[in-house]
């Protein structure tokens, strides 16, 4: 068993692995644990994989994701809750099956857990590739997934462009570090827009001015510094205010009589 604290949230996390995860090259991510159990029928090679996994998690303050650590959901309000979530929806099953096809290797890959709505269980990949061509669901070209660290509690970098969707992907090695790859994709991903300022799904957004006038290093007072705004996505000090990122337009921003709010 494990423990860690990130952000005000404690996750223990007991896994079971009754000897089986995952072996098929390519196709496991860096959470998965390697024992496998191999079996051969014919010319096919069979690979099972998964895991159990339990989490027991417990935060300190207020956030809006239960069942994962995502700071996007961590109120700026100074609202004040915990929350306890004991799961196993990370749990995890896999089958590989490898065979020869006119003189290359053909492998099939399926994988998932029980992420889906009512712990409901949930396709992560499902794919074949035989030799450069890969067609199916995985993870998209635009990622790697052999660069995700491994973590306890399930999470990834907020940066990352965390998507599994339908593809065919033609890819190749250029060096033991190196590879090329193009991908034709699902055209129309799962991308949500913020619902705005208004909370009817027009796009928008708002910059905030956090505070803490405790002085304890925690955020206990917001004020609404700039509203209105077409979907910012960057804030740094710049001068005597800020410069703000809001496609097409960069924005400066300053507070000239000390009320928080931009002028």
């Amino acid at each position: 068993m494990k423990t860690t604290r990130r952000a005000r949230q404690l996750v223990f996390t007991a896994a079971f692995v009754p000897a089986l995860s995952l072996a098929l090259s390519g196709a496991a991510s860096a959470q998965t644990p390697v024992s496998p159990i191999t079996f051969t029928a014919g010319s096919l090679h069979f690979t099972l994989g998964g895991y159990v996994k339990l989490d027991m998690i417990h935060d300190f303050d207020a956030i809006g994701s239960t069942d994962s650590f995502d700071p996007r959901t961590i109120p700026v309000d100074g609202r004040e809750g915990t929350n306890t979530r004991i799961h196993a929806r990370q749990t995890r099953l896999s089958l590989g099956i490898v065979g020869p096809a006119e003189g290359r290797d053909l492998r099939l890959y399926l994988e998932g857990d029980f992420y889906g709505t009512s712990n409901a269980f949930r396709l992560r990949q499902a794919y074949g590739q035989y030799g450069v061509l890969l067609a199916g669901q995985t993870w998209s070209t635009f990622m790697d997934d052999q660069n995700i660290p491994p973590t306890i509690d399930f999470e990834s970098p907020l940066a990352a462009p965390n998507l599994r969707q339908g593809l065919l992907r033609l890819s190749t090695g250029l060096s033991k570090a190196t590879e090329l790859a193009f991908g034709i994709e699902e055209s129309d991903p799962e991308i949500l827009l913020p619902l705005g300022v208004d909370g009817k799904g027009k796009a928008g957004g708002r910059v905030k001015f956090l505070e803490s006038t405790r002085g304890d290093g925690h955020y206990d007072k917001v004020s609404l510094f700039l509203d209105n705004l077409s979907i910012p996505t960057g804030v740094t000090p710049w001068r005597n205010g800020v410069l703000i990122t809001c496609a097409p337009d960069i924005l400066y921003a300053e507070d000239t009589d000390g009320d928080c709010k931009a002028d």
